[in-house]
């Protein structure tokens, strides 16, 4: 029998209800709980948030998705009934690859070639190389192509070659080999001492010889030893009455002396290529600081040491591209540990010892950001500095007309600052557009270039500031293959998407400016280097950096002959390219180019005959080297991180009336942009050398035409 309180109960509605002051029908579960997918509380529980049941809204949709489907059924057919009686094709809205999902034909082709900034960094994210051992190399998309040559040619032409085991072809006692081979790590079981290498230094005047050698052939560059304390505290230690003494000289002192040795019998024009001395002294530098390991006892003189250890791998490349970072970490490392990157000031070191750590630390920096933009790795630490840069008044000096290697280091610490900036922007950076690119590009342009390394731009400037002053002329060099090389992998990928997708004609192409940006600064490398071996030929062809610079210049200009062969471009980009390969071909035995560069630039050149014959755009074969972003693949399996197949397109079948008309095209110097996202460029914007040059080799082109 129902009782007083049950009465009560079934006359209120549901605690839910209650709470929203809804109507409840007072039937558990009631209608407004049901509809609100919480019919599990009713009557007693209270709605939270995160309690809504799904089943009922994934019931309707289900019921929905089952109504359209039929709907589009019917009307398929329908459609399909009336296509039958006015054509025998299919409507273009039953094709197979409209019809999957059911899901409404869009218009999925974008409106202009630029994609999002999020396709463009993945699209020039980089590339794997895979050589025939199976050793995987990542490369960023500003690698340079020497990098990417990881396997050996057949076609190679011989020369002197150093990969072979260090033991089985110098005549250093055993003991001093493995010491170097345990660098820069070696067992705390070591016992040898400093007095172990004095029977294997040079007679003093053979050290003098390399020593001038070194400051006067190899320093113009790279120079991280301070020449004043070099000469107080390492050479006249070692020699102090003209004879070898090495009773007060430390071991880290030592190797600097070793690796001064090294770069200069290196550069000694009288020997070879790479001498077998040069390579020894190399070793003894590798050993000597086993007998103090830098993880023990870091010194500036260790990192100046590692310094030019690193600068003549990068000369001699005789060692795996995998080497390299791998020492920079160590020796970015020990210029932490030792506060380099702290300004000297701030830690109460004055005077000369204050000039020796700040140069040391700069040109590790400079070097450092460099490697890693043409190499395509990270730095191999990022550390915070406020360490001042030694040459900053020398570089900004108005009055230094002539040209010295203080002026040159301060620029190129500078100007390997901004490519550093420049590389974390465009090729590390996820938000990256092509008006950011833009915006990069005239930072590189515009950054300022002192009166003594600028290029002439008259045959009789020429000579008399390049061909009669050696020292004038390769740091002129440098700073052109600097700056140049920065704006050509800058645009690299940018020229490659032109090329690929308007192969017809790539300056009618949203990136046209980048077609014109790589084509100019190859054109200022290959001039450059050309110039300069006419005047000083021994000093040049051990450049390794111009070397691989006018390498990655060649295959550029071979590719854009090969890709565009019709547009009123390629026949200046033809002559030039047959010239980097003559050049290359000649000295191919001579210098320190990139290993099997001259194989593949022959086997690009063939290919750009032929299509320069034919007229149509080149497809890559199984026998020619492969090419994505500007740069050679590995022969064996390239795994490229762009979703393209294929570097160029087929032709159209309208190739041939297009050709009737390919002499209207637009000259090199009506370039102009018409996308909102471009910034305008004119030709004040480029520098004066690269102008006045660019001019006259087109001149020549058009007279050998």
């Amino acid at each position: 029998m129902a009782t007083a309180l049950d009465d009560v109960a079934r006359k209120r509605g549901c605690r839910e209800c209650r709470r929203l002051k809804l109507g409840c029908e007072r039937k558990w579960p009631c209608q407004n709980c049901r509809k609100r997918g919480c019919a599990d509380i009713c009557p007693d529980g209270i709605f939270t948030k995160g309690m809504r049941s799904t089943k009922n809204e994934r019931l309707v949709m289900h019921e929905r998705i089952g109504e359209m489907s039929s709907r589009i059924t019917l009307l398929k057919n329908a459609i399909e009934q009336l296509q039958s009686l006015v054509s025998t094709e299919p409507h273009p809205l039953l094709r197979e690859e409209t019809d999957q999902g059911m899901h409404p034909v869009v218009n999925t082709q974008p409106k202009k070639p630029i994609s999002t900034p999020e396709e463009d960094i993945i699209r020039a994210f980089g590339a794997f190389s895979i050589g025939g051992k199976g050793e995987i190399s990542f490369h960023e998309a500003s690698a340079t192509s020497e990098y990417l040559l990881v396997n050996p040619s057949p076609k190679s032409p011989s020369r002197p070659s150093f990969h072979q085991q260090p033991s089985t072809i110098s005549g250093l006692p055993p003991d001093l080999l493995l010491l170097s081979a345990l660098f820069p790590f070696p067992p705390d079981t070591i016992r040898t001492t400093v007095m172990h290498f004095l029977a294997h230094l040079p007679p003093y005047p053979r050290a003098q010889f390399l020593v001038k050698s070194y400051f006067d052939n190899g320093a113009w560059s790279v120079d991280p030893v301070h020449k004043e304390d070099f000469l107080h505290r390492v050479l006249t230690e070692c020699y102090p009455n003209g004879q070898p003494c090495l009773d007060t000289i430390s071991a880290d002192r030592l190797s600097v002396l070793f690796m001064v040795f090294t770069v200069g019998a290196f550069f000694d024009f009288e020997q070879a290529l790479v001498p077998r001395e040069a390579e020894d002294f190399y070793i003894m530098a590798r050993a000597a600081l086993c007998v103090q390991p830098i993880y023990d006892h870091p010194t500036v003189y260790a990192v100046q040491s590692m310094t030019l250890m690193m600068w003549y791998q990068t000369l001699a490349g005789h060692r795996t591209h995998a080497y390299r970072p791998l020492l920079w970490g160590v020796l970015q490392t020990a210029c932490e540990l030792m506060y380099l990157n702290r300004d000297p000031e701030k830690l109460d070191i004055h005077g000369v010892e204050a000039d020796v750590r700040r140069v040391a630390f700069w040109e590790v920096k400079s070097i450092e950001h460099w490697q890693t933009f043409t190499s395509g790795r990270p730095a191999a630490t990022s550390i915070l500095e406020d360490c001042k840069q030694p040459y900053e008044d020398a570089f900004q000096d108005p009055e230094a007309k002539e040209a010295d290697s203080i002026v040159w280091l301060g620029w190129k610490q500078h100007f390997t600052d901004l490519v550093n900036t420049v590389a974390d922007q465009a090729f590390r950076s996820k938000d990256v557009t092509y008006s950011k690119i833009m915006s990069l590009d005239k930072q590189l342009r515009h950054h300022s270039v002192p009166p003594a390394l600028r290029w002439p731009s008259t045959k009789g400037a020429m000579y008399q500031k390049l061909g009669r002053n050696r020292l004038t002329g390769m740091q002129c060099l440098a700073r052109i293959v600097l700056q140049e090389s920065a704006l050509l992998h800058l645009h690299r990928w940018f020229f490659m998407q032109a090329v690929r997708e308007k192969p017809l004609d790539p300056l009618e192409h949203p990136y046209s400016f980048s077609v014109r940006t790589v084509y100019q600064s190859a054109s200022a490398v290959l001039m450059a280097l050309s110039t300069m071996y006419g005047y000083h030929p021994v000093l040049v062809s051990r450049c390794k950096t111009a070397w691989a610079a006018a390498f990655s210049a060649g295959l550029t200009m071979g590719t854009l002959v090969v890709s565009a062969p019709t547009i009123p471009l390629a026949h200046p980009a033809m002559i030039e390219f047959e010239r980097a390969c003559t050049l290359f071909r000649t000295t191919a035995t001579s210098s320190v180019q990139p290993e099997n560069a001259s194989a593949v630039l022959m086997d690009l050149l063939a290919l750009a005959q032929r299509a320069r014959e034919e007229g149509i755009p080149q497809t890559r074969t199984p026998e020619s080297p492969s090419f994505d972003d500007g740069t050679p693949r590995s022969s064996q399996s390239p795994i490229s991180a762009s979703s393209h197949q294929s570097w160029t397109p087929a032709p159209s079948s309208g190739s041939s009336s297009h050709m009737a008309s390919i002499s209207s095209r637009r000259n090199l110097d009506d370039i102009e942009e018409d996308d909102p996202d471009t910034i305008h460029y004119k030709r004040e914007y480029e520098p004066a050398e690269v102008r006045a040059n660019l001019s006259q080799w087109w001149q020549d082109a058009q007279r050998e035409n």
